[in-house]
């Protein structure tokens, strides 16, 4: 996750605080769509009863501290993109598509406003540049397929590692290769000040994420100070967290 606050964990299970504006926050608690059991969350108590449970949202949570203003909203995740291509030939003279039109990436890694506003830009650089339909089209693939589709890739990439930590955690088969650039250097960006300088130009859309992955120093720096980071411990174990979601 790009911008939220670490909010504890149990096997399958992950949470973050995303603080907002006039002393609102919110609490996303995620897994895999395949663990049955996390099903139970949608229910406000069930989802309390742990977010009370996991100490370092606990206090946040405290009915004295805080009250909830929403019900639980579910969300799933889906990264896709629709080219109006056709076997590299534009298939929709004199029409683009832009920002979510195009494509839509997991929500969690914080781009989305600043990928919408890119579209946006990119296509008024085009349309000062020439006025042929033909030409916007076919010149706007180009930009998609070179600026935003390694974003697309990276979000593919991102849940990947994740699904993989999940599992892990679970006990179940999970890809235990060696981590990808892109997952060596999130993680670091949490406790290393250049790290973090260099990803979060990756996650405002100012980089491509290539602009990190390829920089070879840099990985190996971040590479480096997760050497001696602890593996955080769980705050529940998967049958506490069942028997709160079971009560």
């Amino acid at each position: 996750m790009s911008s939220g606050l670490f909010g504890g964990m149990a096997p399958g299970l992950l949470t973050a605080v995303f603080p907002g504006d006039a002393g609102v926050f919110g609490i996303v608690m995620v897994g895999l769509g395949s663990d049955k059991l996390l099903r139970s969350l949608l229910d406000p108590q069930a989802f309390g009863r742990v977010a009370r449970r996991l100490d370092p949202i606990a206090d946040w949570v405290d009915p004295d501290a805080a009250d909830a203003i929403t019900e639980v909203m579910p969300m799933t995740n889906r990264n896709r993109s629709l080219t109006l291509a056709n076997h590299g030939q534009v298939s929709a003279i004199g029409v683009v598509n832009v920002a979510d039109s195009f494509m839509s990436s997991n929500p969690t890694l914080g781009r989305g406003v600043s990928l919408a506003c890119s579209f946006s830009l990119e296509l008024r650089d085009l349309l000062r540049e020439t006025e042929d339909p033909a030409q916007i089209s076919a010149r706007y693939l180009e930009i998609q397929e070179r600026w935003f589709k390694p974003f697309l890739t990276d979000a593919v990439e991102s849940d990947a590692a994740f699904r993989g930590f999940f599992a892990k955690s679970l006990g179940q088969p999970f890809d235990d290769s060696p981590p990808k650039a892109r997952t060596i250097l999130s993680q670091a960006a949490n406790v290393d000040a250049d790290c973090w300088r260099r990803w979060s130009r990756v996650n405002q859309v100012f980089d491509t994420p290539a602009a990190c992955t390829e920089d070879e120093e840099l990985v190996e720096r971040a590479r480096e100070s997760l050497v001696d980071l602890p593996t955080p411990e769980p705050d529940l174990s998967r049958d506490e967290l069942a028997g709160i979601l079971s009560p």
